[in-house]
């Protein structure tokens, strides 16, 4: 309601009343002449142009041109500033309510309301409680029998409209205070839209940046969930922030539900709980602990090798992701807990069916929401209990938690000491390998408590599955884009086959037998083949970190410097460092040949690859992904060729910080 006694100065005389009305035009001008703004306001005049003056760049003044309609004088002027206004409250905009033509009385709005008259004695209803709503409410309650207010539709554009404007606002402000925040910081700024907002419209965050990245160069800043996010596609840059800043930037951006298990993942840790579990963890991924689960996988193979027979023959032409995705779930369960599935022929096992629920699927939009919230709200999302996949969290950390209290009860009755054969014992065994060490040196042990171990064991599943699968997928997926390198590939794994036969002297023929943990590193082209899948297609399309305190950033030839500040988000996106030219020649082809040693005198910048990112706080199972991957693609491409369908396409679900690829219709024949 516009009640114009709170002008300043102006007097109103007795009984006049204070909203706008037909006499509204005699009220402004006795306030103009009262406060002698009478010669700066013009009344009848008709603007006919408004151009920029000739000295605009200089003074940003504005050419007028009008006519005075009481003289019809035309005129010329210059002005400091001009306000544009619209006159969209001339236009009446009037809405249809069901049951309208059935009303007996009148129905006029209130641009043609011009007094009381004819109200008198009348029930009014004025729907509305805007300020021409207000306005006649009032005025006609003096005459009328009774005038009263709808205001539900008010409520409506209230929620509708009003809202959506203040959040708008918001994000307007914030994304002007990140704009002089980048300023005073020496970053390019860019807007970026939130990576929730761009997976709700069915668009790759990914792709976003890579086309923000174009623009606006390899290193900018960009606000998101009000926090300065700093993009840096620059290796050198990239591997400072990882390596040798590393203890500024030791943290993941903080992202939180109301989840125990959640709160104890390792890649949700910080400080000193994510550097005390990480010594206990990072050892089982050790290359002595490895070739303990080598039998684990060797198993998992041969139960694909089966199924993929099963499968070529009803029909060579199938989704090659039922097969790989089972391969790894399959050994997944296996290393983690000891226990053997085939998820093929028995999908109705309650383990299965809950880890698919965490596994290689889009999110929904409850979820994007969820972590929409977690990221930009952590506490308000902890506070209001939410949780993702509630049910199969709950059921993988019951069954991990019954399966680590009986590996500790078993090791505690053992007579001698056993070879751990799964990842739980693998990290009770690192445990109790620490503990003597400590204990000697005198220093206290703090043991792995069930709820972090429970928590690790649901991390091995959920990036341990999508991890490997996505390289596996994708590496097939290329090679049967260019068989040429997959003919190439085949020979390799069967000459390799054959030197490890005859160092064996000729005592073993069987593959499974001749391919040790240690072999799989004679498999060179095999090896170059992984390194150029993972990076011509990179699952992984974001490396956050956060700055725990201010330091400057800048390259050894100081062409880029920028300071970071406290609580700020680096953003590393490894599908632009491995796509640049500058640091990968001709980065659109596949190009196994090109991490080849024989081809050290063609470099490759080495600072720019990191499909598992790097330093201190790169993937902790990088090394077991890598080591099933080796093993499932030497035996997949020793027995089989893999070649396009018209059906064939790569697209991906978008899962945080991963891309997952989706159904990948091949044509798979037995050699």
């Amino acid at each position: 309601m516009c009640d114009n006694r709170s002008w300043a100065k102006l007097v109103h005389k007795k009984n006049r009343i204070s909203f706008y009305n037909e006499n509204q035009i005699k009220i402004l001008s006795t306030y103009l002449i009262e406060l002698n703004f009478n010669k700066y306001v013009r009344f009848r005049h008709e603007v006919l142009a408004l151009e920029l003056a000739d000295d605009y760049e200089q003074t940003g003044r504005w050419k007028l041109r009008a006519r005075n309609l009481d003289t019809m004088e035309i005129f010329e002027d210059i002005y400091d500033g001009v306000m544009v206004c619209t006159g969209h409250h001339g236009t009446i905009s009037m809405p249809m309510f069901p049951g309208q033509e059935q009303f007996k009385g009148r129905i006029i709005h209130t641009h043609s309301l011009k007094h009381s008259k004819g109200f008198d004695d009348e029930n009014v209803v004025v729907v509305g409680i805007g300020n021409s709503g207000g306005d006649a409410a009032v005025e006609l309650s003096y005459v009328a029998k009774q005038a009263s207010f709808d205001d539900y539709v008010s409520y409506v554009i209230g929620i509708v409209v009003i809202i959506p404007l203040l959040i708008w606002a918001i994000v307007e402000l914030n994304e002007f205070r990140t704009k002089q925040q980048c300023k005073r910081q020496n970053l390019p700024y860019a807007r970026v839209p939130a990576w929730n907002f761009v997976a709700l419209f069915g668009k790759r965050f990914d792709m976003v940046i890579s086309d923000t990245i174009r623009k606006h160069g390899k290193v900018f800043g960009f606000n998101m969930w009000n926090h300065l996010n700093i993009s840096i596609a620059d290796p050198e840059l990239a591997q400072i922030v990882c390596n040798r800043e590393f203890t500024k930037f030791a943290n993941h951006h903080n992202m939180a539900v109301s989840d125990p298990v959640w709160d104890n993942f390792l890649f949700v840790l910080k400080d000193e709980d994510w550097k005390r579990l990480r010594a206990i963890i990072s050892p089982t991924f050790s290359t002595g602990k490895l070739r303990q689960v080598k039998p684990c996988l060797d198993d998992a193979i041969k139960l694909m090798a089966k199924n993929l027979d099963e499968k070529i023959s009803k029909n060579p032409v199938f989704n090659m992701k039922e097969i790989i995705g089972a391969f790894t779930m399959d050994s997944i369960i296996q290393i983690s807990m000891g226990i053997k599935i085939d998820s093929i022929h028995d999908p109705n096992n309650l383990i299965i069916q809950n880890a698919s629920k965490l596994f290689g699927q889009g999110m929904s939009f409850t979820e994007l929401t969820i972590f929409a919230l977690a990221t930009a709200f952590p506490n308000f999302v902890k506070l209001l209990g939410f949780r993702f996949q509630p049910e199969a969290m709950k059921f993988l950390a019951n069954i991990s938690k019954e399966m680590i209290e009986k590996k500790r009860e078993e090791i505690k009755i053992r007579s001698k000491p056993q070879k751990a054969s799964n990842f739980i014992e693998l990290i009770l065994e690192v445990e109790q390998e620490q503990k003597q060490v400590l204990e000697q040196s005198g220093k206290p042990f703090k043991y792995v408590n069930n709820d972090e171990l429970i928590a690790q064991c649901i991390t091995f599943f959920t990036a341990g599955y999508d991890t490997t699968s996505s390289i596996i997928l994708i590496a097939i997926y290329l090679l049967a884009s260019n068989p040429d390198k997959q003919e190439k590939l085949h020979q390799s794994i069967i000459d390799t086959i054959e030197k490890l036969a005859k160092q064996r002297d000729g005592d073993c023929d069987d593959p499974y037998e001749l391919i040790t943990f240690d072999s799989l590193n004679n498999f060179e082209y095999l090896n170059a083949v992984l390194n150029e899948s993972m990076r011509s297609l990179t699952s992984v399309f974001v490396i956050d970190r956060v700055a725990t305190e201010d330091v400057r950033l800048e390259t050894s030839d100081k062409k880029i410097w920028f300071d970071v500040r406290k609580g700020d988000i680096i953003r590393i996106p490894p599908i632009d460092l491995h796509n640049d030219p500058e640091n990968f020649h001709d980065p659109e082809k596949f190009i196994p040949e090109r991490f080849l040693a024989e081809n050290a005198t063609k470099p490759f910048n080495k600072m720019a690859f990191m499909p598992f990112g790097s330093g201190p706080r790169k993937c902790v199972a990088a090394s077991l992904a890598l080591l099933e991957a080796k093993m499932a693609l030497v035996h997949l491409f020793r027995m089989y060729r893999y070649s396009l369908d018209p059906k064939t396409k790569l697209d991906y679900y978008v899962i945080i910080d991963s891309l997952i690829p989706k159904d990948i219709i091949l044509r798979v024949d037995k050699r």
